[in-house]
């Protein structure tokens, strides 16, 4: 399995990746065949899923208390 990673880091960097060294540069998107845990990369295999709706309607509390919904 490929894992996709970005590089978060300002300046570029050296990577033991594929038994080799290869040099990263800031803000630049690449492969590796093996996963990696450096607090520099961002993983881009795993995107998180953000909740779209709507937000539940607060009633207020005085309509609660009368019991009466309806308003003219």
């Amino acid at each position: 399995m490929k894992y996709k990673y970005r590089s978060l880091h300002r300046y570029p960097i050296l990577l033991p990746l594929d038994n080799s060294i290869v040099t990263i540069r800031p803000n630049e998107v690449f492969e590796s065949d093996e996963e990696l845990s450096y607090h520099f990369l961002k993983s881009l295999n795993k995107q998180p899923v953000k909740k779209r709706g709507r937000k539940p309607v607060k009633t207020s509390q005085k309509e609660v208390k009368d019991g009466n919904n309806n308003k003219s």
